[in-house]
C-alpha cells in the first residue's frame, strides 16, 4: 500500500553499479531521529485503525477523520503512497456503507463459478487460461 522511500531525492533509490543505497545519510538522519520509533507506531495504530474502523462490513461514524489521519501520519514519516491510497483518499465517499458485507448467495454463486472452471480445465494447461481466473 505505502512504499518508503530510501531517498528524499526522486529516482535515487539505489545505486545501479554498486547496489548501495544512494542516500546512506537520508537513513542514517533518520534512524538517528528519537521520535522515528515513536512516528512508526502511530502511523501503524491509525493503519490498523482504519482497517478496523472503514474496511469492515459497517464504517464507523468519524471515518473520514480516521482515513485522513492515517494518511497524515505516514506523510510525517516521509512515505510516498501508492496510487491505490490516492484513489482512497480521494474517493472516500464513494464506498459503499458495507463494503465487506457478502450475502451467502454471492458466496455460492462465486463457489460454483469457480468449480466451473475447474471442471473446464480438469488436466490441462494452457497459458490464456489464466485470464479466465
Amino acid at each position: 500500500m505505502l512504499q518508503v522511500p530510501l531517498c528524499p531525492v526522486p529516482g535515487f533509490i539505489r545505486s545501479k553499479t554498486e547496489g548501495r543505497c544512494v542516500c546512506r545519510t537520508y537513513i542514517r538522519k533518520m534512524m538517528k531521529d528519537e521520535n522515528f520509533v515513536t512516528k512508526m507506531e502511530t502511523a501503524w495504530e491509525s493503519f490498523e485503525l482504519a482497517i478496523t474502523s472503514f474496511l469492515g462490513n459497517k464504517k464507523d461514524p468519524n471515518y473520514h477523520s480516521i482515513v485522513e489521519e492515517m494518511i497524515n501520519n505516514f506523510k510525517i514519516l516521509g512515505y510516498s503512497m501508492s496510487l491505490k491510497v490516492h484513489f482512497l483518499d480521494a474517493h472516500l465517499d464513494y464506498f459503499p456503507e458495507n463494503l465487506c458485507a457478502v450475502s451467502e448467495e454471492q458466496g455460492e454463486i462465486f463457489h460454483q463459478d469457480i468449480k466451473e472452471m475447474e471442471r473446464r480445465y480438469q488436466g490441462k494447461w494452457n497459458v490464456s487460461m489464466i485470464a479466465d481466473y
